[in-house]
């Protein structure tokens, strides 16, 4: 796993919503004593225990995802969530079960049995998927909202167009992957639609534009300029967003928009708007936004 890819997901996992979920989750484990630790062990240590083990899962769970997302791309969520959910009891629940049994040599814990430790590691796994589904999927608008006035529908619009609401319809800026979701920017807003990157661009139907990252498709229009910054290169779009360009990608970036123009580090980058309105409000949350 690259650094930068590295970065970007502990980032992800140490961000303000996903450590004040931690904290809280820990304050009500740590109070409760799951699998016998309230008789077992004094308060302070029971709160730091369950701390540390769910201060260790996310780190365990991200390198599973990892690991087995090249393995289950045809998959539905669930059955993903299922099979990841596994790898990863086996993984972790070993580390549960030493942990433990460190703290009974000291006579200041019971162990549990392995068998015990992987149900409910598993359990714990699937439950925090079903929870954060919940956070964070949001209802998009009905399809029968109207597109706006002064934004044309593309004349032959692509396939991929029947999955979005009508609201959103209209010429394409990029389309991204988050999760399992990939994230349709047109000039008329956002939406997210669950399914894969690879099946999103063949819905493209011709689109001019092309893959500039494994993570980000561009249309050419909405090129407005191109970046080095770092050793790394983006692509600039409307309003300023930024859309990185993979190495493997940069040759072939700058063959297509090398003549828009290559802004350096510290050199001013120009973050103008075509002439037609955008509407900047999305038809999903403000999650739906992509990563970048």
């Amino acid at each position: 796993m690259r650094f930068v890819e590295l970065e970007k997901g502990l980032r992800k996992i140490f961000s303000p919503r996903a450590t004040s979920l931690w904290l809280i989750v820990s304050a009500l484990v740590g109070i409760t004593g799951p699998l016998g630790t309230f008789a077992t062990m004094a308060a302070p240590l029971r709160l730091g225990y369950w701390t540390v083990l769910l201060a260790g899962g996310p780190l365990v769970g991200a390198l599973c995802r990892r690991l087995m997302r090249p393995f289950l791309g045809g998959l539905g969520v669930w059955p993903r969530a299922a099979i990841t959910s596994a790898v990863f009891a086996s993984l972790y629940a070993p580390i549960v079960y030493l942990l433990t049994a460190a703290l009974e040599r000291r006579g200041l814990a019971v162990a549990v049995s392995g068998g015990v430790l992987w149900i409910a590691v598993f359990l714990a796994s699937i439950t925090e998927t079903a929870i954060w589904r919940l956070i964070r999927v949001t209802p998009l608008p009905p399809p029968e909202a109207t597109p706006p006035r002064d934004i044309p529908l593309p004349p032959s619009p692509p396939r991929l167009f029947a999955r979005l609401p009508v609201a959103v319809r209209a010429p394409l800026i990029s389309v991204s992957v988050r999760d399992h979701y990939i994230v349709v920017t047109t000039v008329a807003g956002q939406a997210s639609v669950l399914m894969r990157f690879a099946d999103a661009i063949a819905e493209l139907d011709g689109v001019a534009g092309m893959q500039v990252h494994r993570s980000h498709w561009v249309a050419d229009s909405a090129v407005r300029q191109l970046e080095r910054r770092q050793g790394r290169m983006f692509l600039v779009l409307p309003g300023g967003r930024e859309v990185p360009v993979s190495r493997s990608y940069q040759d072939a970036v700058v063959a297509r928009w090398g003549d828009r123009g290559t802004a350096t580090e510290g050199a001013p980058v120009s973050t103008a708007i075509p002439s037609r309105p955008i509407r900047l409000s999305s038809a999903g949350s403000a999650e739906d936004r992509p990563p970048v």
